[in-house]
């Protein structure tokens, strides 16, 4: 998953370079995690996945100046059909 996830956007290479403070396996693990709860959890709560979403993708936008296209492309590449 996360390797093509990279294929698809190699600059999140560095983002998660920047963003992880060194623990880069770490912040990979935990999006990891987030993802499949999000896919896990979209069938019988719908609202709650919207609500992880609308928070946090605007927040990796203007705090951690991630593109929301990355954002995307990170579920698409957990669940990729």
């Amino acid at each position: 998953m996360i390797a093509a996830f990279y294929e698809r956007f190699p600059e999140a290479q560095a983002a998660f370079d920047r963003l992880s403070l060194g623990k880069r396996a770490r912040l990979e693990g935990e999006m990891v995690e987030q993802a499949l709860y999000c896919l896990m959890t979209w069938f019988e709560c719908p609202g709650e996945v919207t609500g992880e979403l609308m928070t946090s993708v605007p927040h990796h936008k203007q705090t951690l100046e991630v593109r929301p296209e990355c954002c995307e492309g990170y579920l698409a590449a957990a669940a990729p059909c």
